[in-house]
């Protein structure tokens, strides 16, 4: 059994620190999680509270808190980050067994409510969640949820919904989830924020909100998301960084929008918004010849991560959703592969979804019956976690995965895909290999 043990960490910038055979798990207030040796810690212990950058230690000293710093778990007012380091560690690419790789989920997504006052077209879970013929929970059960995975090591806790911000206890759920040691983010489409509501925001703790947006072109977004709701995007990013929140970009690639991405890269960049992340569609309640007209082609989608991966500029960081993962073998040629900063489909090892009823899921992507693997509110979910035969099975997919997957030279990177996507497109099996890649072997 792995030792783990919650250290208290008095550090402005760190939420959490968990001790796990002989590393420390450093989590900080922007969502950033690294993995720090006995020495690197004790380092860090030994000089993160100051002010001000050290001058009498030694080199290695240096070089530790330089990096700690360029990690965002140090601030000084005397240092200047150099460029933002990424840091990937290997355990999710060599993972190959039932086992998690850590004793928790990194991330818990909380639909927190199945109302929404938009009608996206693409929405992949309003069918699933209206299903739930259930009231809503309660401020209570829910904050009994959020310090249940506290207590089982979650590092950070997402509120979505249908549309988180139609609840109005949502600034409460937000400081209680920040008080329990997890970091907290909101995911929104912005409809109903405004100053009073981000001044709330504000006082609960929270560093970051993510956005909804699928283009800077209103007769794009607005055609997808709903009249208006640009203006209302733009003007709820506006607010958000004027009182110090992180803004981050949700947006869902479809073939309505896929040739527009790089002027709204463009325009983040004007903006000075720091992270956009690019969603592959889902099927969701799309029928499927519908969904087949909205999927972007595999060489279309590959392109556009091509021109991504050596655009010039550093704002904003731009990452790709783990369903996307096999359109970026459009583009990586194999000496690439081991500098990427991803191992494919977390699913089973760094995430977990709660439906807004506490029913608990492998991931947004797979809602329905068939992969409901308990309610958090009844259920051990330590014990879930470990021991349940379908997140097993997730975990071991490189061993049970049929078809071209399972012989392709790049399965360690990829994982076989979106398990949502590939079972969406052919129920048959669970099992079966994503028919959304067409990767052909790049020359080196």
């Amino acid at each position: 059994m792995a030792l783990l043990a919650v250290v208290i960490c008095v550090i402005d910038k760190i939420k959490k620190v968990v001790e796990r055979e002989n590393k420390f798990l450093v989590f900080n207030s922007n969502g950033r999680l690294v993995e720090l040796s006995n020495e690197e810690y004790s380092i860090f212990k030994k000089f993160g509270e100051l002010k001000e950058f050290p001058t009498k230690i030694n080199e290695q000293e240096k070089e530790v808190l330089e990096l700690l710093c360029d990690l965002e778990l140090i601030e000084y007012t005397n240092y200047a980050t150099k460029k933002i380091k990424k840091q990937y560690s290997s355990k999710l690419y060599d993972a190959n067994s039932i086992n998690p790789v850590g004793d928790a989920p990194f991330l818990a997504h909380l639909a927190v409510t199945t109302n929404c006052n938009m009608h996206c077209k693409y929405c992949s879970v309003r069918n699933a969640h209206q299903k739930i013929n259930t009231k809503e929970l309660s401020t209570e059960q829910w904050k009994t949820i959020i310090k249940k995975l506290s207590d089982a090591g979650v590092f950070q806790i997402g509120f979505t919904g249908g549309e988180p911000t139609l609840r109005k206890d949502i600034h409460e759920l937000m400081r209680f989830t920040e008080s329990v040691g997890c970091v907290c983010n909101l995911t929104t489409n912005c409809w109903d924020l405004n100053e009073q509501f981000i001044d709330e925001m504000v006082k609960t703790g929270i560093r970051q909100c993510q956005v909804s947006l699928d283009s800077f072109n209103d007769e794009i977004h607005d055609k997808l998301r709903g009249q208006g709701s640009l203006k209302r995007v733009v003007k709820s990013i506006e607010l958000l960084q004027k009182k110090g929140i992180h803004v981050g970009i949700d947006c869902v690639i479809s073939t309505n929008n896929i040739k527009d991405i790089l002027n709204m890269i463009k325009k983040c960049e004007e903006l000075q918004i720091q992270y956009v992340t690019l969603i592959k569609l889902k099927k969701g309640d799309l029928d499927e010849v519908t969904f087949k007209s909205l999927v972007p082609s595999y060489t279309d989608y590959g392109q556009l991560i091509d021109s991504l991966c050596y655009r010039k500029n550093e704002m904003p960081n731009v990452t790709i959703d783990c369903a996307s993962i096999s359109n970026l073998q459009y583009t990586l040629k194999d000496s690439e592969l081991k500098s990427i900063p991803t191992a494919g489909c977390p699913v089973g090892h760094n995430l977990v979804c709660i439906a807004p009823n506490g029913d608990i899921y492998p991931c947004a992507a797979l809602l329905t019956e068939k992969f409901k693997l308990g309610n958090i509110l009844t259920d051990d979910f330590k014990d879930l976690w470990k021991k349940n035969k379908l997140l097993q099975s997730l975990r071991n997919i490189k061993n049970l995965v049929e078809g071209k997957c399972s012989s392709c030279s790049r399965l360690d990177f990829c994982r076989a895909g979106c398990r949502g996507i590939a079972y969406t497109l052919n129920n048959k099996s669970f099992y079966v290999s994503d028919d959304s890649c067409e990767y052909k072997k790049v020359e080196v």
